[in-house]
């Protein structure tokens, strides 16, 4: 999904998360440029990050 939304829209910043990003050993498979990964965080610091990258 990121590969594709990358080639339509190439600067839209994307943040990525979940249980299937936290191990931190298993690779990514997707190019992370301008690509957030949200691994094992608590809400209130993901909503920290979302912030960051829409202002």
């Amino acid at each position: 999904m990121v590969r594709k939304i990358r080639i339509r829209f190439p600067s839209l910043p994307i943040l990525v998360g979940g249980l299937a990003l936290n191990d931190r050993d298993k690779p990514i498979g997707f190019d992370t440029n301008n690509t957030t990964i949200i691994r094992n965080i608590v809400l209130a610091d993901a909503i920290e990050i979302i912030r960051s990258k829409v202002t």
